[in-house]
């Protein structure tokens, strides 16, 4: 009997392994439905980047409260999040400009998915900014799966000031927590904030929501305890992963690190 219970839990394990990584993808970057009213809304601000031969980027050049500062901002969304649902946020924040651009394969945009090309294409998206503005300050935010992003950008750029909102430790580590370490040596996608936070050498706030169901606070608190930098964490009590951005007190503090 035990030799057959055995049986079936190493044959589910496989079964689950090659699930997870046939659909890794899908799972991984699952997107969203775009919401064409609001494209329609924001022409005014859109960009399209050239990112490489055949991909172009679909973004927004948006104006932020600080109309002559001479600091702009970048900022990456989240795995499943149209970074327009943000746009009320993004427009109060102590800078002059936030570009911002949905991931290719979101939204509207072409291509396939996978964590090198994100990473590429946010040095692109900030080498663009740069060249738009050569002389000023630039700062960046990443939220969810968005910080790994921001984080490779920070670790590679010269960068004023990085915000990491609900941070990843790995995409592996929420898979050994949620399915088995063994499922997760098969992952191609890895995002390895934890691994890029030595490297940083912006000052960082980390922004954790305490009822965070998507990224546990602990995995968050450990990529802060390896970031080297000057650093700040703050813990949005009651707040869960994309209430967050609703939270006065997580409002308050965001503006008050970029100032």
């Amino acid at each position: 009997m035990k030799f057959w219970v055995l049986f079936a839990v190493v044959t589910m394990l496989v079964f689950l392994g090659v699930w997870v990584v046939k659909n890794q993808e899908h799972l991984i970057f699952p997107g969203f439905r775009p919401n064409l009213e609001t494209y329609q809304a924001n022409e005014q601000y859109r960009l399209d980047l050239a990112v490489d031969d055949e991909i172009s980027l679909m973004g927004w050049n948006l104006p932020a409260s600080f109309d002559e500062s001479e600091h702009v901002l970048i900022y990456f969304g989240g795995n499943a999040q149209d970074v327009l649902s943000v746009k009320s946020v993004l427009e109060q924040l102590p800078v002059s400009r936030v570009y911002t651009f949905n991931y290719r394969s979101y939204g509207l945009n072409e291509g396939q998915p996978s964590e090198e090309k994100f990473y590429q294409d946010g040095l692109s998206i900030y080498e663009f900014v740069k060249a738009e503005h050569p002389s000023a300050k630039i700062s960046v935010v990443g939220f969810s799966m968005g910080s790994a992003v921001a984080g490779y950008v920070t670790a590679n750029k010269s960068v004023e000031k990085l915000v990491l909102v609900c941070p990843l430790f790995s995409i592996e580590k929420i898979v050994q927590s949620q399915f088995s370490s063994f499922i997760a040596q098969y992952l191609k996608h890895r995002f390895d904030l934890h691994g890029l936070a030595p490297s940083i050498s912006a000052p960082t706030q980390v922004f954790i929501a305490s009822k965070d169901k998507a990224i546990p606070p602990e995995h968050s608190k450990a990529t802060f305890d390896a970031l080297t930098v000057e650093k700040q964490l703050t813990v949005i009590d009651g707040a869960s992963h994309n209430s967050i951005f609703e939270d006065d007190k997580f409002l308050s503090e965001l503006h008050q690190f970029l100032k």
